[in-house]
């Protein structure tokens, strides 16, 4: 068993919302900046990324939980704290929801925050960016 594309997951449950979307459009990626995006920043987008950590979610159940960073970029230090915080509402929002990854269900059980959000501007380029840490239980096993 291959465990369930969760970061996928968060991708997809983002770009599906209404708030973040009438933000960043579909510019929310998984793992990194594509190499074309990176050529037209600073401009709007989010980027979700595992973090690391201690998961909080064990035993024998067939859920996990995993740490990711909800990086929100954008054009000035506001527009990313504005695109942070319609990314927090989206993920808060999110218990038990069924979300399709190219076919596949993955089912998001909840989405905390594991952390305050944090303003940067990223030490090579200097875009402007906020991010937060969350900590998202889900099903290993795809869903019905």
């Amino acid at each position: 068993m291959i465990a369930a594309d969760m970061i996928g997951a968060v991708v997809a449950l983002l770009k599906a919302d209404a708030d973040v979307s009438g933000l960043v459009g579909t510019r929310v990626f998984g793992i990194e900046l594509p190499e074309e995006e990176a050529a037209s920043m600073p401009r709007k987008g989010v980027v979700i990324r595992p973090s690391g950590g201690i998961g909080l979610a064990g035993g024998y159940g067939e859920i996990t939980g995993e740490r990711i960073d909800a990086i929100s970029w954008g054009e000035t230090p506001y527009e990313a704290g504005r695109i942070s915080r319609a990314v927090f509402a989206a993920l808060k929002r999110a218990r038990r929801q069924i979300v399709d990854v190219d076919g596949e269900n993955v089912l998001i059980h909840s989405a905390e925050e594991a952390g305050g959000r944090l303003a940067l501007r990223d030490a090579e380029t200097n875009w402007p960016a906020v991010t937060q840490a969350f900590q998202v239980i889900y099903a290993l096993k795809t869903a019905a």
